[in-house]
């Protein structure tokens, strides 16, 4: 199993390849990161053809205490 651990650096290449993703960022006044939005919104293609299906995913954030 590969790790590919910078994110902001993964294409959906990466994603094809990898065995499993796992995603984190911060919490923005209750959002994602802008970073992590833009990548997740590179991934429609995967998403809308199915190629993700057999990947493991989990993900987390951080609650910043400004975010309270």
């Amino acid at each position: 199993m590969k790790i590919f651990w910078l994110c902001q650096w993964a294409s959906l290449s990466t994603l094809l390849k990898s065995d499993m993703v796992i995603l984190g960022s911060p919490t923005r006044f209750g959002n994602i990161s802008a970073e992590m939005k833009t990548f997740l919104d590179t991934t429609l293609p995967l998403s809308k053809d199915r190629s993700l299906e057999t990947k493991f995913f989990a993900c987390f954030h951080q609650l910043l205490p400004f975010d309270l």
